[in-house]
């Protein structure tokens, strides 16, 4: 039981069912409940932090741990908020392990270092047990949720583009904004073709920065040179708002950009989303309504740093006006 509840006046409230779960999901991985073993008697309130399940069974994944460790933190304070969060928590896991699972295979086919299945349908099966049938974090059949290493960002894309993911972040200089390192991610069946923007592989790349806040100078986006421009609408994501910015019938072939800028309301993270799709299958909307960012976004790359200027004098806020191209 979570540590609240052997305390007279403990405060309880939806935490202790987060630790609850969390129990029950530490057992399923381990086949031990934090507080067997290491602790002393079955079902005592553990006095020290409970082992990483890795370290009960090998082969379990470090976010995994850190996801279900952070559910059974002795302050409730300290673990996840709700359920649901959770469960979004649990999702993410799932869609990094099936992601890696696909790159590894795709490099080295046979001899692919595989996270284990059984890992994989545990953390889905405690999907059900957070009480959230459809959790935040879930994605439509056939789609695939991947995440950047720090699990601050993560997007939906359908199976066919997971087949490779570059995971460990991005520089906002790359747009021409404040060079650092922040989280970011770049999904697709072929990377090593994403490059070129003639070449028919699909993929999608986010990145979230403090440059891309809101009242920070707009960044230089790509001009998709031979490709027929659509006008800029505005988009909501969650607590984000922007604008989305389509680029189709490139060289006279069906496929097609969407250049997505997104600013919080006030001082905080933007996310910079390019998505280039090659059939006449328009998954725009679909991609931007997966896009989670946690709210614990450490601070990323800000205007303190030495900013690369464009060629012209002045940029517009990124607020202010819809994304322009260089």
């Amino acid at each position: 039981m979570a540590p609240e509840q052997a305390r007279p006046g403990g405060g309880l409230d939806v935490r202790a069912d987060v630790y609850a779960i969390g129990a029950l999901i530490y057992h399923m991985l381990t086949g031990r409940a934090p507080g067997t073993a290491e602790y002393g008697l079955v079902g005592s309130v553990p006095s020290r932090p409970a082992l990483r399940p890795s370290k009960l069974r090998p082969g379990i994944p470090t976010y995994v741990d850190e996801v279900v460790l952070r559910a059974l933190h002795r302050d409730p304070h300290r673990r996840w908020a709700s359920a649901a969060a959770f469960a979004e928590a649990l999702d993410n896991t799932v869609g990094i392990a099936r992601a890696r699972d696909q790159v590894r295979a795709h490099r080295w086919r046979r001899r692919a270092l595989r996270v284990p299945a059984s890992v994989v349908t545990i953390v889905a099966a405690a999907l059900a047990l957070s009480g959230s049938a459809g959790p935040v974090g879930a994605v439509a059949p056939g789609w695939v949720r991947v995440s950047d290493t720090s699990g601050m960002l993560s997007i939906a894309v359908p199976d066919g583009w997971a087949k490779q993911l570059k995971d460990t972040g991005w520089n906002p200089a790359t747009v021409r904004l404040a060079p650092g390192q922040a989280p970011g991610l770049l999904v697709g069946p072929d990377l090593s073709a994403w490059p070129d923007p003639g070449s028919g592989v699909p993929g999608v790349f986010a990145g979230a920065s403090r440059s891309l806040g809101a009242g920070q100078a707009a960044p230089a986006l790509p001009a998709h040179n031979g490709c027929t421009p659509h006008p800029a609408r505005p988009v909501a994501v969650g607590g984000l708002t922007g604008w989305v910015r389509g680029w189709a019938g490139c060289h006279g072939t069906s496929i097609s950009f969407s250049e997505v800028l997104l600013a919080p309301a006030h001082n905080g993270y933007g996310v910079y989303i390019q998505i280039k799709q090659v059939d006449q299958i328009e998954r725009t909307d679909q991609i931007l309504d997966s896009l989670r960012v946690k709210d614990s976004l450490a601070p990323q790359a800000t205007g303190s740093g030495t900013v690369i200027q464009r060629s012209a004098p002045d940029r517009p806020s990124l607020a202010a006006t819809p994304p322009q191209d260089n």
